[in-house]
């Protein structure tokens, strides 16, 4: 299996998209982390939505396709310094499917 990340980021609707596409056959087990700051919330608030606090909002197309675990993982700001955070991970095993998810700044 080979991935494939695009990024791109939509300067008219404020918005930042990440494609992750993945070359090969048969099934797979493919898990794809998102490490978040020291300080920031994550919560899922529906279907193929997560609000990011403050003031963002993270979507992802195909939701019954890939499952997705808001966990803890760590940053390391400085050598020495170790900071517990949130980390988002998207879990799909069988055939390859694509990710694509968006981030943009919540609506009013």
């Amino acid at each position: 299996m080979t991935p494939v990340r695009t990024i791109e980021l939509n300067r008219a609707g404020h918005q930042l998209v990440v494609l992750d596409e993945f070359e090969g056959d048969g099934d797979h087990l493919v898990e794809i982390p998102l490490q978040l700051a020291p300080g920031i919330a994550a919560t899922e608030s529906g279907p193929g939505t997560v609000t990011i606090s403050p003031g963002f909002c993270l979507t992802w197309g195909s939701p019954d396709e890939w499952t997705l675990r808001i966990g803890t993982g760590w940053v390391s700001p400085s050598y020495g310094v170790k900071l517990e955070a949130p980390r988002l991970e998207w879990t799909r095993r069988g055939t390859l499917r694509p990710l694509r998810v968006e981030i943009a700044p919540e609506s009013p």
